[in-house]
């Protein structure tokens, strides 16, 4: 989905437009096996707005939040194989943004077990990353190189070319790199380069 580029690539203010906009039109698709993805990564998208709206549209913001929570934890009780670990994303992510790291590091453990184990390469590489993105804004560098390069080897399973062709850029993550070289500072809102 276009919500999925958008968060794989940074672009949060995309990822939150593509969000709303499929919500308008999710009515046609009630039974889909898409809704659960959707929803984690809609959750994902608006919590990354959180620290960038308004205070008015922060409530609105995390009334679809919690919303959406108790739908995936619904949807992961009958079926964790296939949602548990999106459920455990979203709960992570939304940790990491209230300050509460032992809660964070403990979802996001579970939801890359979660998505390892029942074979959502995908959703483990985006876990993995934003799990390296975690222990980087926490100054813990070798903890964030040892998720990025992980994130990497799944995103080659998976075949995202581009995508492993930007963690090279941004942290030279490269095979033949030995050595961890962050070049941008990661911030709850965005990337900064450094010239």
């Amino acid at each position: 989905t276009k919500t999925m580029l958008a968060l794989l690539f940074r672009q949060y203010d995309l990822a939150f437009e593509y969000a709303q906009q499929a919500r308008q039109s999710l009515d046609a698709l009630v039974s889909s096996p898409l809704i659960p993805l959707f929803t984690a990564l809609e959750s994902i998208a608006y919590i990354q707005q959180l620290p960038r709206v308004k205070p008015s549209k922060t409530l609105v913001l995390q009334f679809r939040i919690r919303k959406n929570l108790r739908n995936l934890r619904k949807w992961a009780q009958h079926a964790p194989m296939n949602v548990g670990h999106l459920y455990h994303l979203v709960q992570a992510e939304l940790a990491r943004t209230n300050q509460q790291p032992i809660q964070a590091i403990d979802h996001f453990e579970i939801a890359m077990a979660g998505a390892d184990k029942n074979g959502y390469t995908h959703l483990l590489a985006l876990a993995q990353e934003f799990t390296g993105r975690f222990y980087e804004r926490n100054n813990q560098h070798s903890v964030a190189i040892y998720y990025f390069r992980r994130a990497r080897s799944a995103y080659v399973r998976w075949g995202a070319t581009t995508k492993v062709q930007d963690l090279d850029r941004q942290y030279e993550l490269s095979e033949q790199s030995s050595q961890y070289t962050r070049k941008s500072l990661v911030t709850d809102n965005t990337e900064q380069s450094y010239g």
